[in-house]
């Protein structure tokens, strides 16, 4: 599918975007992911005139690797971009992308990852899932009924707890907050303590295994509270023990952009995958100025610009507006909730 744009493509028109991406390793599916939605975009922006040139560096999700590959792309190669994902490495390539004067995009929910001059973010923040979150809580669960929070000990959510337990006062009670590590194994203890506090329901942020093995063990010990969550669900390796569990997401790729991923790869659109996609697009779209200056002017005034994952709107701080979604994980796979 592709998003014409409304004037004529330059002529002498070409873009360099260097991809620093988790390509091996624990985070593969996602930086595979937002590598083959980039792909599409490049077929697609060729298609209309477009000489798109992209870079995709491996950094194994390790940050030391992230900076000494940010710095070659721009200062060897010459990239006009760059996108990353995870915030860890948003938050690092942010200076160096900003003492080069280049564009970034992070893929990623911290927001500190932007500063609206070069470095930008398009996910979902922490704020926006909250927002969303506590928007939908009281009819699916009655915000008179406490919730039971249980997360790791990670920037991204300690800042959705932060976030959740600031604009919670007056709409939920939080009558429970449990941090755990990674490589924890046994969440009895912290699951006897919230379970003591008859919560309307359990949210549980973190990462596979340990998300996982928390969900298994609550049921074991006989809680029957519903699971809910933001984002987390969706970055899960097994989603099946969160069966009926419900959880804000970022924006959800349009069906067709979905189906098209599917016969391409062979496999499902993966979290951050549209977001890729427009990200190109809408890199390839204030590019088409004379200079890079410009070109950043252009990026930053975006408005209403139409996506794979809906509008796009470039907020002051440069973080890229998107409407978050809500899904329900039915028989082991995340299923849209449409608004009511």
């Amino acid at each position: 599918m592709c998003f014409l744009f409304p004037f004529s493509v330059r002529a002498d028109f070409s873009l360099k975007v260097g991809f620093i991406l988790p390509l091996s390793g624990e985070w593969a599916s996602l930086g595979q992911g937002i590598r083959d939605a980039a792909v599409l975009a490049q077929e697609d922006l060729r298609a209309e005139g477009m000489h798109i040139e992209l870079f995709f560096e491996d950094n194994r999700g390790d940050l030391a690797t992230s900076a000494r590959l940010g710095s070659t792309l721009v200062t060897v190669t010459k990239v006009d971009a760059l996108v990353s994902i995870l915030s860890g490495v948003g938050t690092l390539l942010r200076p160096i992308a900003n003492r080069a004067g280049v564009l970034h995009i992070g893929i990623c929910s911290e927001p500190e990852v932007a500063d609206g001059s070069y470095s930008f973010v398009n996910y979902l923040t922490a704020e926006q899932g909250v927002a969303k979150f506590l928007e939908h809580y009281s009819r699916a669960v009655g915000s008179e009924k406490s919730l039971a929070i249980l997360a790791a000990q990670e920037s991204g959510f300690i800042r959705i707890v932060r976030a959740l337990e600031e604009r919670a006062r007056g709409q939920v009670q939080v009558g429970a907050v449990e941090l755990f590590e990674k490589g924890t194994t046994d969440f009895r203890s912290m699951l006897l303590r919230v379970s003591s506090k008859k919560p309307g329901a359990l949210l549980i942020l973190g990462l596979s295994p340990e998300i996982e093995l928390l969900a298994k063990q609550a049921r074991a010990l006989g809680i029957t509270a519903p699971f809910t969550s933001i984002e987390a669900f969706g970055l899960a390796n097994d989603t099946a023990p969160f069966e009926g569990g419900w959880f804000v997401d970022s924006a959800t790729p349009h069906k067709e952009f979905r189906e098209r991923f599917q016969r391409r790869y062979g496999r499902a659109v993966t979290p951050g995958a549209g977001h890729s996609y427009d990200s190109l697009r809408m890199l390839a779209a204030a590019f088409q100025a004379d200079t890079r200056t410009e070109a950043l002017q252009r990026f930053r005034a975006i408005s209403d610009f139409t996506g794979v994952t809906g509008k796009l709107t470039v907020q002051p701080q440069g973080v890229i507006w998107s409407e978050a979604s809500l899904k329900v994980i039915e028989k082991g796979e995340p299923v849209l909730i449409r608004s009511r």
